[in-house]
């Protein structure tokens, strides 16, 4: 038999009764199981650090299942992170975490950089941010009598629309914005 087969269902075998459960009713790709101790042993093994700062062993693993448990196509992430991970000048540690510690992180964002993860992680969560804060305007706007310190208030919210507005400037000056009406 293929080494890499017995070495695969090896990993299988000793996969905890929880995650076979899950492979069994279909939640879980037996593929991302295997790839996912496959990049844990790698990580081990050349980047011993990150190893220690995602939690050791089964700290990584749990971290790729969780990616494999949320999104599809993750089996094949990881077998193609697994040929770069012996290379760090190929892939850094900071884009190795990224990609283990935020399950919306897809291989496709590390090979753009780590700072296009960044970024579009940090303008999700403004884009998420802003539409909390327009349904809180909202309701402070329908109960304005029972405003508590409402100079403060006031304050704040010129120091949002000043920042608002220079993201505005910078979105429309770069082009990849187009200025709304």
């Amino acid at each position: 038999m293929n080494p890499t087969v017995v070495a695969e269902r090896r990993i299988l075998a000793d996969a905890s009764t929880k995650v076979q459960k899950e492979i069994a009713a279909g939640d879980l790709d037996a593929k991302v199981v295997t790839h996912a101790r496959q990049v844990e042993n790698l990580i081990a093994k050349h980047r011993p650090d990150l190893y220690t700062d995602l939690g050791g062993e089964n700290g990584v693993y749990e971290r790729a299942l969780a990616k494999g448990r949320l999104r599809k196509g993750v089996a094949e992430e990881l077998k193609r992170l697994k040929t770069d991970l012996s290379e760090p000048e190929l892939v850094s540690n900071d884009d190795v975490a990224a990609y283990l510690t935020n399950p919306s992180i897809t291989l496709r964002d590390l090979e753009r950089g780590a700072a296009a993860v960044t970024v579009n992680h940090a303008s999700r969560r403004l884009r998420t941010a802003l539409s909390k804060i327009g349904k809180d305007i909202e309701t402070v706007i329908e109960g304005l009598e029972g405003v508590v310190q409402p100079n403060l208030l006031r304050s704040d919210v010129t120091k949002a629309i000043t920042k608002l507005t220079e993201l505005e400037t910078a979105l429309v000056e770069s082009g990849l914005g187009r200025q709304l009406a």
